[in-house]
């Protein structure tokens, strides 16, 4: 037993070998040559053999097991059977699915498995996944920067090079460029680029405008990751920091690894996917597609998953890791209706099969508009439940994007008393506090613009009379307030020109004033504060303004006039939004700084920074309809589905240009082995494939 360690290290662990016989004889002349004696190598291998650093059957010993098959095929119910037999021998698992995923896995695992088995299983995304890794290894300390801290010290790295730049120098001033920049830069760190691998990159290049191009992001990059590892960890370092550490250490080893629900990998998850290949003692990954070989050249439904698994494949190979001939699984569990189960078949697919009955179970509607579709849908809905017994959480809505749906959904489905969640994310510009703010800034920056005044004289924020503030409006239309005469008191006729004024007219001219100088009074405070500010002094003047106005108390009251229902929604969603709005305000002081910006610069990386905001509500009930954008849903066990917005151009979604690159430069950059985002037909396969998953998430 004492030569165990030895034995293992020599052998370099059960993995790396095909044969048993192979194994031993390589085990035995590294023990000779330290000078083992012959009894104790015998003791050795039968010790080792016994704790499976061997292979104790002749013959070969898989590690890279893949499973695939079509929608409904049992996958998912496959992999977890393999799991609960590794969770049953005291093997450590761990089963990988995306983050929208967990949830529903950890369900599934726990219910599979049992109570006791399923401690012995970690389900994990990539985020947890990396924060294993930085718990084993170190990584964890520092600071994460937020979105908005991306933001303000993109801006920094582009004021500090603007003279530099040779493409982008005329983009400088314009804030959406800082949005394409951190976008970029996100896209290279999701690619594993770090800024020198770019730069090799440009080297590689003939002189011309993508050499340039690459020039100046690669400039870019560099500086605003200098300024990032100043003080701040960023999140999407995680995977080429996790993947660093992970080369280094020991996490992982003999670990069962176990992974579903992904359709494809980002090239960063790749990387950290080929490290686990190569340390762990099982890697079992479940794909839905047909089969391994691309027949139509990546432009076929399941192209972008069978890269995928040429991918692993080619990893396994390189690091001698055995590979199993894949599980593919043919007959579908899923569909008890034979029109889902012929979808799941023939998606997209030329052939002479026909659907000879008349189908029961798929239904074309059109509707003339969104409104009467989640009419149609509800309608629907309210049916399965009370006629054919079903649950609403037995049934899914399912769109490319629900935004266009928000507003109808909250109107109609309440009414029929249908409880429902909605992955998706509100804009925040829209709520109250985040839309006062921008309100009374841009009124400061316009120097009093009477669009933007009377905008923040309506903002739930100030708590004002709706009816003051009509008589406000109105005058400000009658006699043109604008600018400066904003900051003034009001003398003309309320009534216009109607002579001298009467008693009346003089009491009416009162209640303006009152209200004007309710409306402009914080305006004036924020303004004064706005003069030469830096970073902090910005910050401080937010606050003051929200102090000033008792942003939480008006919040409140208008909370309270809403209907019961829609109050706890509304005080959760604004909770979010200060918290949110506190933050930012922090990141603001502390990057910023002493760094001075004229107002309007710093008004425009507010808003900036709202547009990444993110506020949602977590489900407030285990029964309840699921309704999600297709490219994200993941709702486990439904019966019924509704697809909805299937119309051209929006499902599948016409695909958009944008980013820095165009789809050339991509194609080149990708050749040259930097494995940003994928050109538009590759992004156009994955439109194909959600919509395949979308059609087939029904029973």
């Amino acid at each position: 037993p004492r030569y165990i360690p030895l034995l293992a290290e020599k052998a370099a662990a059960r993995r790396f070998f095909y044969h048993r016989d192979e194994g031993l004889r390589q085990v035995q002349r590294a023990a000779r040559s330290q000078g083992i004696p012959k009894e104790d190598i015998g003791k050795g291998l039968a010790r080792a053999s016994h704790f499976k650093m061997i292979s104790t059957e002749k013959g070969e010993l898989w590690v890279l097991h893949l499973i695939l098959g079509r929608a409904g095929t049992g996958k998912t119910t496959l992999l977890l059977e393999r799991l609960k037999e590794a969770a049953a021998k005291g093997e450590s698992c761990i089963l990988l699915v995306p983050e929208q995923y967990s949830f529903e896995a950890e369900r599934q695992v726990g219910r599979q498995l049992g109570p006791q088995l399923a401690l012995q299983v970690e389900v994990l995304s990539f985020t947890r996944l990396c924060n294993s890794v930085f718990r084993a290894h170190g990584g964890l300390a520092g600071v994460a920067v937020t979105q908005t801290g991306r933001y303000l010290l993109m801006s920094l790295a582009v004021a500090e090079l603007a003279d530099q730049l040779k493409v982008y120098r005329k983009s400088c001033n314009n804030p959406a460029f800082l949005e394409t920049l951190t976008s970029a830069c996100s896209e290279f760190k999701a690619a594993g680029l770090s800024s020198k691998a770019l730069e090799e990159v440009a080297g590689t290049l003939e002189p011309g405008h993508l050499r340039d191009k690459l020039s100046d992001l690669t400039a870019l990059y560099t500086a605003y990751q200098a300024l990032l590892e100043r003080g701040y960890t960023d999140p999407e370092d995680d995977l080429i920091r996790a993947r660093e550490l992970l080369a280094r250490g020991s996490a992982f080893e003999g670990t069962c690894l176990f992974v579903d629900g992904f359709t494809t990998f980002m090239a960063g998850e790749f990387a950290l996917l080929q490290q686990l290949i190569t340390r762990c003692r099982e890697v079992h990954v479940a794909f839905t597609a047909d089969s391994l070989q691309d027949a139509e050249l990546k432009v076929e439904t399941f192209s972008a998953a069978k890269q995928a698994m040429s991918r692993l494949i080619r990893y396994a190979r390189q690091a001698q890791v055995p590979v199993a001939s894949p599980t593919v699984l043919t007959r579908p569990f899923r569909f008890e209706s034979p029109e889902l189960a012929l979808i799941s078949r023939r998606f997209l697919q030329p052939g002479e099969e026909v659907y000879e009955l008349s189908p029961q179970n798929v239904v074309l509607y059109q509707a003339p508009d969104p409104y009467r579709e989640i009419e149609y849908v509800a309608a629907n809905i309210d049916a399965l439940v009370r006629e054919d017994g079903y649950r609403y959480r037995d049934i899914a809505v399912v769109a490319r994007e629900t935004g266009p749906y928000l507003r109808a959904l909250e109107r109609i489905f309440p009414r029929r008393g249908i409880p429902y969640f909605v992955d998706s994310v509100r804009d925040v510009e829209t709520m109250p506090l985040a839309g006062g703010l921008v309100n009374a800034l841009e009124a400061v920056r316009s120097n009093f613009d009477s669009a933007a005044v009377l905008s923040w004289a309506k903002s739930p924020l100030m708590g004002l009379d709706a009816r003051a503030v009509a008589r406000l409006e109105n005058y400000s239309y009658l006699w043109s307030v604008r600018g400066k005469l904003w900051t003034g008191e009001l003398a003309n006729n309320p009534r216009g020109m109607a002579g001298p004024l009467t008693d009346e007219d003089v009491k009416d001219l009162a209640e303006l004033n009152q209200t004007r100088r309710q409306v402009i009074t914080p305006l004036l405070h924020l303004r004064d504060s706005l003069r030469d500010c830096d970073g902090r002094g910005f910050a401080a003047a937010v606050y003051r303004l929200f102090e000033e106005v008792d942003a939480p108390g008006k919040l409140t009251a208008f909370a309270g006039a809403l209907p019961q229902g829609e109050q706890e929604t509304f005080l959760s969603e604004s909770g979010q939004l200060w918290d949110i709005l506190m933050e930012t305000l922090d990141v603001f002081g502390e990057v910023l700084g002493t760094t001075t910006l004229p107002a309007y610069r710093f008004c425009e990386l507010l808003r900036l920074s709202l547009t990444c905001a993110e506020v949602g509500l977590v489900p407030q009930t285990l029964d309840q309809v699921l309704v999600g954008k297709a490219d994200r849903i993941r709702p486990g066990e439904v019966k019924a589905v509704f697809v909805i917005g299937a119309v051209e151009g929006q499902f599948p979604a016409a695909l958009a240009s944008g980013g820095v690159f165009t789809d050339e430069e991509r194609r080149t950059m990708i050749s040259l082995g930097a494995e940003i985002g994928p050109p538009s037909l590759e992004r156009a396969v994955l439109e194909r494939y959600f919509c395949y998953h979308a059609l087939t998430l029904g029973s």
